[in-house]
This record gives C-alpha cells, sequence and structure tokens, in this order.
C-alpha cells in the first residue's frame, strides 16, 4: 500500500512543493509575467503541465526565465522517473509474495463452481 500511495500522490507532491518553493525565492518571482494571483496561477501551470517526450518546450517553459526553468526541469525528471521507480517496486514486491493455499473463502477459476 506505501509503494501505490506513493505512486499516486508522487505527482501531486512534485507540483505543489515545486510551486510553493519556487514562490519562497525571490528570482522567479521577480521573472513572473504578471504578479498577483494570476502570476502564481501561472508558476503553478508550468509545474503541472508537463510536455510530451517528443514535443518542445511548453509555452509555459517559454514564458518563465532562467531560475524557474531549472525548478521545472527538476520536478519533470523526479515527476517522471519517481513513479516508474515505485511501479517497479511494486512489480518486485508482488512477484516475492508466494501463492496463498486455497482456503474457504477462495472463489474457484477453473470450470464451473458446484453451487450454481
Amino acid at each position: 500500500m506505501k509503494l501505490a500511495t506513493g505512486f499516486f500522490l508522487t505527482t501531486e507532491v512534485v507540483v505543489l512543493l515545486g510551486t510553493g518553493i519556487a514562490m519562497a525565492f525571490p528570482g522567479p518571482r521577480a521573472s513572473m509575467a504578471n504578479s498577483g494571483p494570476h502570476g502564481l496561477s501561472e508558476v503553478l501551470y508550468a509545474f503541472t503541465r508537463r510536455p510530451t517526450p517528443t514535443a518542445r518546450l511548453s509555452r509555459a517553459f517559454r514564458r518563465t526565465r532562467r531560475g524557474t526553468t531549472t525548478a521545472l526541469g527538476i520536478a519533470m525528471l523526479v515527476g517522471r522517473y519517481v513513479p516508474m521507480i515505485l511501479v517497479l517496486a511494486l512489480a518486485g514486491s508482488l512477484a516475492r509474495q508466494g501463492h496463498a493455499p486455497p482456503s474457504l473463502g477462495t472463489l474457484p477459476t477453473l470450470g464451473r463452481s458446484s453451487s450454481v
């Protein structure tokens, strides 16, 4: 459950932490095209939007300047590779589990059931 929870929450945590860290430093705040709430939503959109591997840099990347672009690149790497690692760890965890012996609560999977 911990691995599955980590997989589902990785992207959201990266987006929120990245936006929060970018807003904490004066450099990225000064590089925003708009100030105030619209600027915050622009930075949040930049961290949320992930360009496809074949696409060029998204509009959100082009609108921001150097300080935010580095943070966006780090967030993209973490947001892409950490879920992959967690899925592989989950698969390895499931592969290590043994088969459970049939018991009273086991549903038949082969043939027809005698109770039907």
